[in-house]
């Protein structure tokens, strides 16, 4: 009898406490699976995903993600380069989710691996003036005016790397009139006046123009280097008089970490940089340099050799 009465206590005791668990909203063997999991991805690339419910009537979940595009039906759009997570949340229980990793990188450089050179230009595009004040009190205008492209053909190839080869010409046209005057007569100044098109083969054998593309991190970068132009001369005048002149030439050019295209091997762009103007005529106390924008475009695509 005792034995009995001991098997009912503990009976009832296990009931009680099944139904404290069932009074929860009956949630509590609930588990959501997502699939696929840690999914990697391009950019712009699009991916699909399911999620499966158990211990629930309702099979519906909320779909959301931390970076990219997911609509309703689950369908992940990679808007953005980076580590994100795709989360399932149920409809009819939302503490219960479940998430999975979602890796997005940039198209990867495996499209620009078989190119064997490349052909095309930048342009370099200055518009500013402004005046300065020598320890004397003279006061000088300087006006800067530049419009210039230069045409390149990158064709020697190692890896990601394409450079100009040394005999290879730069073509460069367009126009440059920088001019600095003394006041108020402008009978002393310097100026750079230049306007038309030509063919340069830098002479210096240092530098080499190239384009580099980064297959991990899914960018390019352009250095194209400075190099003197014998035609583009800087002239000194006094009383309207030229008495010194010497070559002039272009500036340095740096496209730096570009991303990759999602779409094609066309590497297009355009940006503004900092820069600095110096006056061409001046006494002490005006030759403080100017700090202007510099607009840069640029436009590569793929040529066979």
């Amino acid at each position: 009898m005792k034995r009995i009465t001991v098997f009912l206590v503990l009976s009832l005791l296990a009931s009680i406490l099944i139904g404290c668990g069932g009074g929860g909203g009956g949630s509590r063997g609930v588990t959501i699976s997502i699939s696929p999991k840690n999914v990697t991805l391009l950019q712009w690339q699009e991916e699909t995903f399911t999620a499966v419910v158990t211990g629930l009537s309702d099979p519906r979940v909320t779909w959301s993600a931390t970076g990219g595009e997911i609509d309703e039906n689950g369908r992940y759009l990679a808007t953005e380069v980076g580590t994100f997570e795709v989360i399932a949340t149920s409809k009819a229980d939302p503490s219960k989710m479940a998430r999975t990793k979602v890796y997005v990188f940039a198209p990867r450089a495996e499209d620009f691996y078989e190119i064997k050179a490349w052909q095309g230009y930048v342009t370099w595009k200055v518009n500013d003036s402004w005046s300065s004040t020598d320890e004397a009190g003279v006061t000088y205008a300087h006006q800067f005016r530049e419009d210039i492209k230069r045409e390149y053909c990158l064709e020697e190839k190692g890896y990601y790397n394409w450079w100009r080869r040394s005999d290879s010409p730069i073509e460069v046209s367009g126009s440059i009139h920088d001019r600095s005057d003394e006041l108020p007569d402008r009978k002393n100044y310097g100026e750079i006046k230049w306007n038309g098109s030509l063919m340069v083969v830098p002479e210096s054998l240092s530098n080499t123009d190239r384009l580099l593309i980064d297959e991990d991190a899914g960018t390019y970068s352009i250095v194209l280097y400075s190099f003197g132009v014998p035609e583009i001369k800087r002239i000194l005048y006094e009383d309207d008089e030229p008495w010194e002149s010497w070559e002039s030439g272009l500036p340095e050019i740096r496209i730096i970490d570009q991303p990759l295209p999602a779409v094609g091997t066309t590497l297009s762009g355009s940006m503004v940089q900092k820069d600095y103007l110096y006056p061409l005529w001046f006494a002490t106390g005006a030759g403080e340099p100017k700090e202007t924008d510099v607009t840069i475009t640029w436009h590569f695509v793929p040529k066979e050799k």
